[in-house]
């Protein structure tokens, strides 16, 4: 008889890579024109969604685990700002609550789309022979949206690298040099 437990379940790790390949090929492609519209249609509460979900599929790639504090942080800030203005008190003291959720608010988001930002570039560039460039400036003003657009990216540009490696043959623009 094993001493081992038959109840217990069966443990894999399913998002390993297989040799060779890019772990940026365990995301799933999703069009940043749907973000983007998602994130208006739910007044932006997708982009939370978003961040917390592409958090955990980086949290499965990589050794470099993403804290989901700020995120709970930027959620709670949201909800609070939405209750402030109704709680009684001074015009005054209900300002400065205000303003100290927001920027609350402000400072976590930030802190969580930066941090995604670069455990994202890492996972993209860690089986790549050319990097990818996640700029801050455009991750600052339009975040998770240029980040599935970077995510896009590389996906495609694995799977066509994949791609030619499989048949053998030589990119066009390559043939030409």
């Amino acid at each position: 008889m094993q001493d081992s437990n038959v109840y217990k379940a069966p443990e894999s790790n399913l998002h390993q890579a297989a040799d060779g390949q890019s772990p940026i090929l365990n995301f799933k492609r999703f069009s940043a024109w749907g973000v983007f519209f998602l994130s208006v249609i739910t007044l932006g509460f997708y982009g939370y969604y978003w961040l917390y979900n592409r958090g955990r599929c980086v949290n499965e790639n990589t050794d470099k685990k993403l804290s989901f504090v700020p995120l709970i942080v930027t959620i709670v800030s949201v909800v609070a700002l939405n209750i402030a203005p109704f709680i009684g008190g001074s015009v005054l003291s209900n300002l400065f609550v205000i303003l100290g959720l927001y920027l609350t608010t402000i400072v976590s988001f930030y802190m969580c789309v930066f941090s995604t930002r670069n455990r994202l570039k890492s996972i993209i560039n860690a089986g790549s022979e050319s990097p990818v460039k996640v700029g801050p400036i455009l991750t600052f003003f339009f975040s998770h949206i240029y980040l599935q657009y970077k995510i896009n990216q590389a996906i495609d540009k694995q799977s066509m690298n994949n791609n030619d490696r499989d048949s053998g043959e030589t990119p066009p623009l390559q043939q030409a040099a």
